[in-house]
């Protein structure tokens, strides 16, 4: 969505699972293999979950698809790259890339929007480690102290930042 923008109203953009299914234990129905069969560009994670895409893709209506394997660059076989601000980076960019060989009449709007993007996940990553840094050297105060189970909850107040500077959404 970041990297589609103002694009987004012309695209039919469709969520196999709804928020909160379990990846893991998703069956698809028939309903959603025809979603894939016909679709012009599908982004999947990828790996043994998604087993049944490869047989679905096999059989595929649409022979001019597009698709990103959100696990085919991975270096460590993990199911949850979305987890990794780096993949997220990764992910962004073949995004962008894909659209704007798939519409590239309107290269420029995704490449802007991928780059605007690109800069959230950076300052997202900033204050995630300000966060993480801020943790452990509360957990140092204590001992130069003197006062045991001291907490000024730094890393709580760095997370809290995050969260006003980014929508709960953004932040996820």
């Amino acid at each position: 969505r970041a990297v589609l923008g103002e694009r987004e109203a012309d695209v039919e953009l469709t969520m196999l699972l709804d928020n909160g299914t379990d990846l893991h234990s998703f069956q698809p129905a028939v309903k959603d293999i025809m979603k894939v069969s016909g679709c012009d560009l599908l982004i999947y994670v990828g790996g043994e979950s998604d087993e049944w895409i490869e047989d679905a893709l096999k059989s595929a209506q649409n022979k001019n698809m597009k698709t990103i394997n959100l696990m085919e660059d991975e270096k460590e076989y993990d199911e949850h790259v979305w987890t990794s601000l780096r993949n997220a980076s990764t992910v962004c960019d073949a995004i962008a890339e894909t659209l704007t060989e798939m519409d590239p009449e309107n290269k420029d709007i995704y490449r802007s929007n991928e780059e605007a993007y690109q800069k959230k996940l950076a300052n997202l990553g900033l204050f995630a480690a300000v966060a993480i840094i801020f943790g452990y050297v509360e957990s140092l105060i204590p001992f130069f102290a003197g006062i045991p189970g001291m907490k000024l909850g730094l890393a709580n107040l760095a997370v809290l930042f995050i969260l006003e500077k980014y929508t709960w959404k953004e932040a996820a």
